[in-house]
């Protein structure tokens, strides 16, 4: 079977690809340098695609991506979903939706060589052999595709959707051949240094501006989450750990919340920050909050100053061992990129890993890790090469969390989740 660099992001609930930022226009990604010969060249299919233009992954050399999604119901049905909360589905369609997604295939963009991209993404084994195929050059950036293998998904989503996934995949690779290229846009770059204002008001309705939030701060890390976000709730208790030692610092945290836009889901999100004892100010979205306009996956933490000067790239994804580590760092002068890197992505190893290591990228032995489905955990522990490996049943979520690490290394109090198929778990210690 053969081998990608697969680093797909962790999107397994419809909610949030329905908040997973899309083409500027249809056909149109900028993030990642590409505009589609034929924008409506895959709308005949059965099932549904989708794009996440994530954009820049790594730097030295540059790396942009854009996973690419197959759904295997039809756009009508895929888009019923996506007008309702995650709460107001039943288990049963939530199964159906995980069943149904697969992935489709990724797209990678480099101002290195293929050799330097692998590097810079982690992989260690033969570039030539990870699947990639070059489609095009521009304004020294070369462009690769790899497609995923139907088979891994062809018991899950039948024979039917199958043969259109495959079709699909044909549609894309002469779309692509034919696309125009360019220089792939890094929004968040731009955003470095920009002055943020806004006028909005509190969970409970009080108005704040962002004057009020910030000078108090010598740095503050804005959080931008979402109900429907089960990794943006999984971290919020440790938030506000992080808030009251920030607040040490002459720092903190402020929430902004995504979908506070009726008195039920105002309802939840407060209810949420109780059970979670959130200590810190949540704020809803506003019209002149433009800098949230580019974000592509939840949550997304950005960091400014006094004065609200975006001091870094945002992170991207639910980073808890970064968030303080940013701070100490920012308010020590250093230059911060702010980019991490997706914590699940598929593999072809015919069973799940979970992959630990430290901040120089030096893997770490013994970590005991706890890896659950709803109803058993297992314990497994990292080997010689970082990798703790679960032999289990595709076709589950899992949730992983590290129970015990080496002296030497900050115990990790995140929660993880797999993809839905054979996948890893990258997660970075600190040092203690």
């Amino acid at each position: 079977m053969r081998k990608t660099i697969s680093i797909l992001l962790a999107v397994l609930m419809l909610a949030s690809l329905g908040s997973t930022a899309l083409a500027a226009e249809p056909g149109e990604y900028p993030a990642i340098g590409i505009t589609m010969a034929d924008p409506e060249a895959m709308k005949d299919c059965q099932g549904t695609v989708v794009t996440a233009p994530y954009g820049p992954i790594a730097f030295g050399p540059e790396v942009y991506y854009m996973p690419i999604f197959y759904f295997a119901m039809p756009e009508d049905e895929y888009n019923e979903f996506l007008t309702r909360d995650s709460g107001e589905l039943t288990e049963e369609e939530i199964l159906y939706i995980q069943r149904s997604q697969t992935a489709l295939g990724e797209i990678l963009v480099t101002n290195g060589t293929i050799e330097e991209m692998c590097a810079a993404l982690g992989f260690e084994g033969d570039p030539n052999a990870v699947g990639l195929t070059e489609f095009g050059k521009a304004d020294g950036f070369t462009f690769y595709y790899v497609m995923s293998d139907v088979e891994d998904y062809r018991e899950a989503i039948g024979d039917e959707f199958a043969e259109d996934y495959v079709k699909v995949q044909e549609i894309l690779k002469d779309q692509l051949g034919k696309a125009t290229l360019y220089a792939p846009v890094d929004a968040n770059a731009e955003q470095v240094g920009q002055v943020i204002h806004f006028e909005t008001a509190d969970l409970d309705g009080n108005a704040v501006t962002s004057e009020e939030l910030f000078a108090g701060n010598e740095i503050t890390m804005i959080n931008y989450w979402g109900t429907w976000c089960h990794a943006c709730v999984g971290e919020m208790k440790e938030l506000s750990e992080i808030h009251t030692r920030l607040q040490e610092k002459g720092c903190g945290i402020v929430g902004i919340l995504e979908d506070g836009d009726t008195d039920e889901k105002l309802a939840l999100a407060r209810q949420i920050m109780e059970e979670n004892g959130t200590n810190y100010p949540n704020v809803l979205p506003s019209d002149d909050m433009t800098f949230l306009a580019d974000v592509s996956s939840f949550p997304t933490s950005f960091f400014v100053d006094k004065e609200g000067r975006i001091l870094c790239y945002p992170l991207s994804g639910a980073a808890l061992d970064e968030y303080e580590a940013t701070v100490d760092r920012l308010l020590e002068g250093e230059t911060v990129s702010g980019i991490t890197m997706p914590d699940a992505g598929a593999n072809n190893e015919g069973v799940y890993r979970v992959i630990v290591k430290d901040r120089q990228g030096d893997m770490i032995q013994g970590v005991t890790i706890q890896f659950c489905d709803d109803t058993t955990c297992n314990i497994g522990k990292t080997d010689a090469d970082g990798v703790a490996s679960f032999d289990l049943p595709e076709g589950t979520e899992y949730i992983v969390h590290v129970l015990k690490v080496p002296e030497g290394y900050e115990k990790d109090s995140g929660e993880y989740h797999t993809l839905n198929v054979y996948s890893d778990v990258v997660i970075v210690l600190g040092a203690a």
